[in-house]
């Protein structure tokens, strides 16, 4: 699951509520490109350092998805390809700011003119896929425009944050335009965060009772379980659990709300833990709404072995841990709909 998949996924898999003010659904941010930047052909802007092992082969499986989205592209009857990118269109208008994209690009020279060139842009659909609006994005010199452009998103992919297509026109001449075609996928980095903030953590029985408050503590501890370096929770379901919320925006951290879950809604809320995916961006700039330091302590009890706990975000760039790994962005619906609570 991705991560702009994942909060919206957890809702619909658990029928729950949440409180986070953010959303998985969060992607990264876009800006200009300068005209100055390196103009990207198949391959030669991926991450400057050579990476090995398993990124080596994720980088790879990138650059193969790049090159197969720009292959979508089918330029009018009589276009020629360009070996470079045209004057017109040094750049793509617009990309992630990111540091794991790989890409892809290629450039033809069509026979039509820019207001042509403009309809037939309008009409496509490479490889079925819709754009991402209506309309066209726009560059204008002294209010001419000179560029035109359309993205593509690609279908969801577990393995890409980043997997689209643009479309950019400009013109040549009267009777000419140039087309360009750029492809753009992200690889999610596999090996899960760690959760090693530091400073003090909390320790919470499934069987109660929550702690009045949790001002200063920065997660939750589970220790001597190693399973937990590569998961949120363990496989199976719990017997039973308990969620401790408590308050942000300036009121301390002093607990406002306690659920007692049973098996079935437990085994629920479980399930959406497991169903997070641990991997992640890689150096990316990311705008959160406001965090006041609203947080939720929920405590598993399995069969067999130790509680296990959960710290879980409420407001801000959400996310869950637990004291060995966190996931990267979008937090736990934790309020049961219904469940005895207190």
């Amino acid at each position: 699951m991705t991560p702009r998949a994942r909060t919206a996924a957890l809702l619909v898999a658990t029928g729950l509520l949440t409180a986070a003010c953010g959303s998985g659904a969060h992607r990264a941010s876009y800006g200009p490109v300068p005209a100055a930047s390196a103009t990207p052909t198949s391959g030669d802007l991926s991450a400057p350092t050579s990476p090995t092992g398993p990124e080596a082969a994720a980088t790879a499986a990138a650059q193969t998805e790049a090159d197969r989205l720009v292959g979508l592209v089918d330029p009018p009857a009589g276009s020629t390809v360009v070996a470079q990118a045209p004057p017109s269109l040094t750049g793509p208008a617009e990309q992630p700011a990111m540091s794991n994209l790989v890409f892809g690009a290629r450039f033809w020279s069509m026979p039509l003119s820019f207001g042509a060139a403009q309809q037939w842009a309008s009409k496509q659909q490479p490889g079925g896929m819709d754009a991402r609006g209506p309309g066209f994005g726009s560059t204008s010199v002294h209010g001419t425009v000179v560029m035109l452009d359309r993205i593509y998103p690609a279908p969801t992919d577990p393995r890409w944050s980043v997997d689209e297509l643009q479309l950019s026109i400009a013109p040549h001449d009267a009777n000419s335009s140039y087309l360009r075609a750029d492809a753009r996928v992200a690889p999610l980095d596999q090996h899960p965060l760690q959760d090693t903030t530091s400073g003090p953590r909390v320790r919470v029985a499934a069987a109660g009772p929550c702690p009045s408050d949790v001002a200063g503590a920065v997660g939750v501890s589970n220790p001597g379980q190693s399973d937990l370096d590569s998961m949120l929770v363990p496989a199976g379901g719990p017997s039973a659990a308990l969620v401790c919320r408590y308050y942000g925006n300036g009121h301390g951290n002093r607990l406002i709300h306690t659920w007692q879950l049973g098996p079935a809604q437990a085994a629920k809320l479980a399930a959406a833990a497991r169903a997070v995916s641990l991997a992640h961006d890689d150096n990316v700039i990311r705008h959160c709404p406001a965090g006041f330091g609203a947080v939720s302590v929920i405590a598993f009890a399995y069969p067999g072995r130790p509680d296990v706990d959960l710290w879980n975000t409420d407001d801000g760039c959400t996310f869950g841990a637990n004291g060995h790994v966190r996931n990267d962005f979008g937090g736990l619906p934790d309020e049961p709909s219904s469940a005895p609570s207190s």
